[in-house]
């Protein structure tokens, strides 16, 4: 849209620990990467009100539209890994390297999500929830299972993260 949004995952996770992997197909600023819960303002970027996080290329990562801190930069084709403990825990990883750890305060069911910051913007990545660790052929895929044998991701997901799939 020619608006500032954001988009959310088809399943959201209530309780446990999930790991997904997003690609940056470009390096916009502007375009932010999180979760989302009830509540979440579509209309605006991710971390712009308490029920959502993002993360941006800077590495600055918000919630509550108050910017929390600075992790890893991120650019075009780096691959961020989100480890999702719904209990409280967001561990955010860029190429495998943990980037930030937070404590999300969020309640089920969480989605994952993408958000455009800016008006016009764009908001160009691929996620992986374990179906395609090549995603779309962009990357050479790398097989990694999470620790029930499951997925098909880029990097290996940490220990007790499980794919997220209904």
């Amino acid at each position: 849209a020619n608006a500032r949004g954001a988009a959310f995952s088809t399943f959201g996770a209530t309780t446990g620990k999930y790991y997904w992997e997003v690609l940056s197909l470009s390096q916009i600023s502007a375009q932010g990467v999180g979760i989302g819960a009830a509540g979440a303002n579509i209309n605006e970027y991710l971390g712009s009100d308490a029920f959502s996080w993002g993360y941006f290329p800077t590495g600055a990562y918000w919630t509550g539209a108050v910017n929390q801190g600075t992790g890893s930069a991120y650019f075009t084709n780096s691959i961020l890994g989100f480890a999702l403990d719904t209990a409280g825990n967001l561990d955010v990883y860029v190429n495998n390297v943990l980037s930030f750890s937070v404590a999300h305060g969020l309640t089920g069911p969480i989605w994952a999500g993408i958000s455009d910051s800016s008006t016009g913007g764009v908001c160009d990545f691929m996620m992986n929830f374990g179906q395609d660790s090549s995603f779309g052929g962009r990357q050479t895929a790398q097989g990694n299972k999470d620790d029930n044998g499951i997925g098909d991701y880029y990097f290996k997901p940490p220990a007790g993260y499980l794919t997220l799939a209904p």
